[in-house]
């Protein structure tokens, strides 16, 4: 019965751990429009914030430096200032204030088997009679009898980054090479923690097929 019981806590053990890899992961959903060619490597291109307050935010420039490297690998070459640029990657970021939602758990255990005990008389045809009592064992057997509820806080994460010719900067209409975006849903409400990774499911193919719209799995390491 022990080894039994070892089994069955074991394989809810794995079903806890299954649960617990989309944790361990970060799925995100990622849409790309773009018409950046071979001609475009080599290029001048400047990191900035959509929101122009946050070009001092420590935040910001730790992810502009994680952008300005996937840039960088992308045959792109890295300005400081966007009068010298040919293009203006501007970068946006935000979270939602998360939403709840109540889950349902199986809850495992017994639902049969084991020890029983039985007693009783019986009487011979001469009219004897005798009392008899004794346990047997039967295989536990074991499933689900009921489940519990939870609630957890789901938040969406979101990036965009366009990339736009400098030259069309102060004109009416601005010319873009790019548009991407990622959007990731998730129990983890500090979008600092998950950033790394959001940035890293949109250069994973860079630049990706035009039009097209992926849910890239990447695994997780961090803490939230």
């Amino acid at each position: 019965m022990d080894k039994i019981l070892l089994s069955i806590i074991m394989l809810v053990g794995l079903m806890i751990s299954g649960c617990g890899g989309m944790g361990s992961s970060i799925h995100s959903q990622v849409g790309v429009f773009h018409n950046i060619t071979e001609q475009h490597k080599g290029k001048k291109i400047v990191v900035l914030p959509f929101q122009k307050e946050l070009e001092n935010s420590l935040e910001f420039q730790n992810y502009r430096k994680i952008i300005e490297t996937k840039l960088r690998t992308n045959g792109f070459e890295i300005v400081e200032d966007k009068g010298n640029s040919n293009y203006i990657a501007f970068v946006s970021y935000g979270i939602n204030g998360g939403k709840e939602q109540v889950v349902s758990s199986p809850v495992f255990g017994s639902t049969g088997g084991g020890t029983t005990y039985s007693s009783g008389t019986v009487t011979s045809s001469g009219g004897g009679y005798g009392s008899y009592s004794g346990s047997s064992y039967t295989m536990p057997t074991f499933g689900v009898i009921g489940s519990s509820t939870s609630s957890i806080t789901n938040y969406t994460r979101q990036l965009a980054i366009d990339l736009i010719e400098t030259s069309t900067l102060e004109k009416d209409k601005v010319k873009k090479i790019y548009e991407g975006r990622v959007k990731s849903i998730g129990t983890c409400g500090m979008v600092a923690a998950v950033m790394p990774s959001m940035i890293e499911s949109l250069f994973k193919t860079f630049p990706q097929k035009s039009g097209s719209t992926n849910t890239i799995v990447l695994p997780w390491n961090g803490t939230c």
